[in-house]
C-alpha cells in the first residue's frame, strides 16, 4: 500500500519579506514556526522520512518540524529539489527586476518557462526535479515522506506528480505542511 506524501516550503525568509529573488542564494529565516496540524491528524505512531533541499533555510525549517511536531522523523538532504538558479536576478528586488528585465515577468512573477540571465533553463530545472520524483516513487511504498523545499521546485514536483502545467500550480505559502498524495 502507498504511503502519504506531504509537501513543505521552508519557513518565511528575509527575502521573502523583502520581496528579493532568493533561487540558490541562502538567507536567513524570519519566522521559526511550522504548520504541522495535518500531520497531527494522522497516528501518532507514523513516522515519516523528511527529504530536505541542502539549502540552509530548509534544513533548518526541517529541524524546526521535527522539534515542535514531536513526531518520528527520520532526515536527509537531496540536492536535486535546490531552488531553481535563477542567474543574475538573485539577491536583487523584484520590483528592480521589473523595470531592468520586463520580458521576463507578467503581472508581478516570473515567467517560468523563460531562462533567467546565466541561470538555469526550465527543461534543465524540470528535468533535475523529475529525476527526483522517480526516486521517491520507490520510497513512498514503505515510507511516509515529507518534502522540505523552494516554492518553485516543490510547484514543479506537484505539476510533475499531478500530471498539470507549471503555470497552473499555484505558490506555496511559507510554512506550512500540505499533503500531496
Amino acid at each position: 500500500m502507498k504511503k502519504k506524501l506531504y509537501v513543505l516550503r521552508h519557513c518565511k525568509t528575509l527575502f521573502n519579506e523583502k520581496n528579493i529573488v532568493s533561487g540558490q542564494t541562502d538567507c536567513p529565516l524570519l519566522e521559526y514556526s511550522v504548520n504541522y496540524s495535518i500531520l497531527s491528524k494522522e497516528s501518532q505512531l507514523e513516522s515519516y522520512i523528511l527529504i530536505s533541499s541542502p539549502l540552509n533555510r530548509c534544513v533548518l525549517t526541517g529541524k524546526i518540524l521535527q522539534t515542535q511536531s514531536g513526531l518520528q522523523i527520520s532526515s536527509s538532504t537531496d540536492s536535486r529539489i535546490i531552488e531553481r538558479n535563477m542567474g543574475i536576478l538573485e539577491g536583487k528586488k523584484r520590483c528592480e527586476l521589473f523595470k531592468e528585465y520586463p520580458d521576463y515577468f507578467f503581472n508581478g512573477h516570473f515567467k517560468g518557462y523563460m531562462t533567467p540571465p546565466m541561470g538555469e533553463s526550465f527543461d534543465e530545472f524540470k528535468f533535475r526535479i523529475t529525476s527526483f520524483s522517480h526516486s521517491i516513487e520507490k520510497m513512498l511504498l514503505k515510507n511516509n515522506i515529507i518534502i522540505c523545499s523552494h516554492n518553485q521546485a516543490l510547484r514543479m514536483l506537484t505539476a510533475i506528480i499531478k500530471d498539470k502545467q507549471f503555470e497552473d500550480i499555484p505558490k506555496y505559502p511559507n510554512g506550512l505542511v500540505q499533503k500531496l498524495l
